[in-house]
């Protein structure tokens, strides 16, 4: 009986390091979420302004003009480099997803087993405790024959 106190023990231990996985696992989530939404918007950002710097190109001053296409290249970069970032957490949030599913799957597991160990020790003490009432229900009884023999 005491090994299987000691079996619920490492089973509710587990199930709660499992709780805290799924909780950090879910943080990350939001915190990739939230990146990537920023990462959205620097890149909407950027492509507003290479649009602006397209609409400028009507511009006739030759070296204006080469400075003004030297900043959309830049920007059309930066503006790729973002997307890809995002696209990047994106990945990172799904695997997050799939980690927080698993360690939940993983956490209602432990908790069943939990259940089913609890369930068994209580069969257990009922058990002992029948048996040691039988025991005791027995003497006497012996006990009465006796003295009824005498």
């Amino acid at each position: 009986m005491a090994r299987l106190a000691q079996v619920i023990e490492r089973v509710e231990s587990r199930a709660q390091g499992l709780c805290a996985t799924v909780r950090a696992a879910r943080a990350r989530e939001r915190a990739g979420e939230m990146e990537r939404a920023r990462l959205l918007d620097d890149a909407q950002r950027c492509r507003e302004r290479l649009d602006s710097v397209y609409r400028a190109r009507g511009v006739v001053d030759r070296t204006r003009l080469f400075d003004v296409l030297h900043e959309a290249a830049r920007l059309r970069l930066v503006w790729r480099e973002t997307l890809a970032r995002a696209t990047s957490l994106d990945a990172d949030i799904l695997r997050a997803q799939a980690e927080a599913e698993d360690h939940a799957a993983r956490f209602a597991s432990a908790r069943r087993r939990i259940d089913g160990l609890e369930r068994r020790l209580r069969a257990t003490r009922r058990s002992v405790t029948n048996r040691a009432l039988r025991r005791e229900h027995d003497e006497i009884e012996d006990h009465a024959w006796k003295r009824v023999l005498k």
